[in-house]
């Protein structure tokens, strides 16, 4: 009897803990699990007191959104413009956000709630667009707008100011009044703004709202450091490109591979780069140095000694480094350790490492480029052939460092042909240690179809006096740009264009150097005008494409 007691009471106590687990379970909220993935994005259904409210004397403000949203994004999502004297307070309640307002606000002043892309809903899906709301303490509310499109290929911010006295370049490191996110075009609003006189500046996002620290972030200017916004007005179409401070030029890291040779690394890339004087000193022993640029890698140079070195530690000096006619650094000096152990390792070929494809252009090239794993000293008569078609005849490469040769045959490249390129491993000898291991080394090449080039001409509407150029970029490689200038009557040509898809930008070249120039912050200087044009254009083979008169959207 007592064994049925306390089963009995047992079974009533788990029927009673199963029942509470179903109760919480129905109480939690979360989103429903299975069918498709949720990628609808947040959006604001209503606030109250509603966008435009006039006469509001502060207290809480109620957004209210389609769902429910992630409560980790909500603190940082939102902006009022302009700041409060009190640190903002943003609440969370399921779909709604209350933002308390202090009572003490600024006299016949328009606030604007500007709510960000860091907004996301329980499922990390970010509000779309910025979306602004506003409310005036007075009797009328600002309605002016200020909107433009940053260019970089990610997601950016922009920050505006207003002036309350003439313009300092100081003012871009202060917080900013409004923010804006750019949605995935980039394209920025900001609405609710008052009249007079704003300057802006473009940033990556997630330093949106941030202190601006240049060196550490992505930005961009505008072509103005000042815009005039009239009584309602609007001003549109302010273009910014978003880009990286380059950091000073030095060097970056180096290794002495061999008796003789070394390579070194400098933390970016500049063309052209001169080097008054290279040299090694160990107690007073100075050793000349010749250096080499690497033509594919091309912020790495090859370093030659003109004697071999003993083992030990040297101490490496560049003098007077040159770049467009300016010296950028009078010494870089770095220490080297020359090993005393002897390389008897064998040549090797780090380049091309399997079959190459080619396609020839207009000249019939392009040469292809063998690189070697150590400097080459020594080239034998007879060293390279190169076979098509059964028949073979010597080739002389152009060395464009010791470790770097191009090839191109004395009629160029057919199409739809193989090659082979031979080297005589006893011909080509390396500084250092052994030559190539096989006898023969062969790289083979296949050659499709020959490239075609077309033309496109055209007329741009616009007017003024500024230097307008043209800018024709590749879709499928944006390095790859051309340039053209326009005559009296606004005409571009470019002649001899591969065959493909390019977009058009135009540009105001202020500074007359035959491209687009992004500015800078010391000294301050605005970047130049652009617009690109949202279409693209087809280059075809044989064919002049006349766009006639180019018109902006």
């Amino acid at each position: 009897m007592k064994n049925f007691i306390f089963i009995s009471q047992f079974y009533k106590k788990l029927c009673g803990i199963i029942f509470l687990l179903f109760v919480i379970s129905c109480a939690a909220i979360s989103p429903p699990s299975g069918g498709p993935e949720d990628d609808i994005p947040p959006v604001l259904i209503s606030s109250i007191p509603e966008s435009g409210a006039l006469q509001f004397n502060g207290g809480e403000v109620i957004l209210q959104f389609s769902e429910y949203l992630d409560k980790n994004s909500v603190q940082d999502a939102f902006v009022v413009s302009p700041r409060i004297g009190s640190e903002l307070i943003v609440k969370y309640d399921d779909e709604n956000i209350i933002i308390k307002f202090p009572d003490s606000l600024l006299k016949d002043q328009t606030y604007v709630i500007s709510i960000g892309t860091k907004l996301k809903d329980e499922r990390g899906v970010s509000l779309e667009n910025t979306q602004q709301i506003a409310f005036s303490t007075g009797s009328s509310i600002d309605n002016g707008k200020i909107s433009g499109r940053i260019y970089g290929g990610e997601f950016y911010s922009a920050h505006l100011w207003k002036l309350n006295q003439d313009f300092s370049d100081s003012i871009f490191f202060t917080k900013p009044l409004y923010v804006a996110d750019a949605n995935e075009l980039g394209n920025f609003n900001f609405n609710f703004l008052s009249s007079g006189e704003y300057s802006i500046l473009a940033l990556e996002k997630s330093a949106a709202g941030l202190d601006f620290v240049p060196e550490r972030m992505s930005y961009g200017f505008s072509p103005n450091l000042t815009y005039y916004l009239e009584n309602e007005g609007i001003i549109s179409e302010i273009p910014m490109r978003i880009s990286r401070e380059e950091p000073d030029f030095n060097y970056a890291f180096g290794e002495w591979i061999g008796k003789r040779w070394g390579k070194i690394t400098f933390n970016r890339i500049l063309e052209p780069l001169d080097f008054g004087r290279i040299f090694l000193n160990n107690n007073d022993k100075i050793i000349e140095i010749d250096a080499f640029q690497n033509p594919i890698k091309k912020e790495e140079f090859l370093f030659i000694s003109k004697v071999d070195l003993e083992p030990g530690n040297y101490e490496a000096i560049i003098k007077d480094i040159e770049h467009g006619e300016k010296i950028i650094s009078d010494e870089i000096s770095f220490s080297i350790n020359v090993s005393s152990i002897i390389d008897s390792s064998a040549l090797l070929i780090k380049e091309p490492t399997s079959v190459l494809s080619i396609r020839a252009d207009k000249n019939n090239g392009p040469p292809i480029s063998i690189v070697f794993s150590k400097p080459i000293l020594t080239v034998l008569d007879s060293a390279f052939f190169i076979v098509k078609d059964s028949n073979r005849s010597i080739i002389k490469p152009n060395w464009k460092t010791p470790m770097l040769a191009d090839f191109l045959p004395a009629e160029g490249w057919s199409e739809k042909k193989k090659y082979q390129i031979i080297i005589h491993s006893d011909k080509v000898l390396p500084i250092d240690g052994m030559p190539l291991s096989d006898s023969l080394v062969f790289v083979n090449i296949d050659s499709g179809k020959k490239l075609g080039y077309g033309s496109l001409i055209g007329k741009l509407d616009l007017e003024g006096s500024d230097n307008f150029i043209v800018a024709l970029q590749s879709i499928d490689n944006e390095s790859e740009l051309f340039f053209s200038n326009t005559n009296i009557e606004m005409e571009f040509n470019f002649q001899d264009i591969a065959k493909g898809k390019y977009k058009l930008i135009v540009i105001s070249d202020r500074d007359n150097d035959g491209k687009f120039s992004k500015g800078s912050l010391d000294p301050l200087i605005t970047s130049e005008w652009f617009y690109e044009y949202p279409d693209t254009f087809e280059i075809r083979t044989n064919w002049e494409i006349d766009l006639g008169m180019v018109e902006k959207e």
